[in-house]
């Protein structure tokens, strides 16, 4: 508002007579009319332009999001029921044997149970080595 020049609102009497269009604006009685010029405002052809983006954007934004619940539905709508789901069974154990006969390792439902105690230690060990020896070598 700075810069601009405030009317002071003054309260007008209605005349008696009606001013009309001074003599030299009246048109002719019969001669054609003139249209009103009209007022152009400046666009900016940038800002149209960036807001024709900002609203398609936000058109394809909804229309995506109404895609995204509707393809959730659709893949909720065809999972087997909870009910029908199990546990899968686990594959058969699986004993690796060394060439005089003594069993290495076992792979499956026993678990770690046969493994002797030598061998838990030398995996141990490797782990270890990797682990930290890739530690030192960075740090020195």
């Amino acid at each position: 508002m700075a810069g601009k020049t405030r009317r002071t609102a003054e309260r007008r009497e209605p005349a008696d007579e009606e001013p009309g269009p001074s003599p030299e604006r009246r048109r002719p009685e019969g001669g054609p009319r003139r249209a009103a010029p009209r007022k152009r405002g400046r666009r900016r052809k940038g800002s149209l332009r960036v807001g024709r983006i900002v609203y398609w954007g936000a058109v394809a934004a909804l229309w995506l999001v109404i895609a995204a619940i509707g393809v959730l539905f659709w893949v909720g709508s065809h999972l087997p029921p909870i009910q029908s789901l199990e546990i899968p069974k686990r594959p058969p154990s699986i004993q690796i044997v060394g060439l005089d006969g003594r069993v290495l390792a076992n792979r499956g439902e026993m678990g770690g149970a046969a493994v002797p105690a030598t061998a838990a230690a030398a995996a141990h060990a490797m782990e270890c080595r990797r682990a930290f020896g890739e530690a030192r070598k960075g740090a020195v």
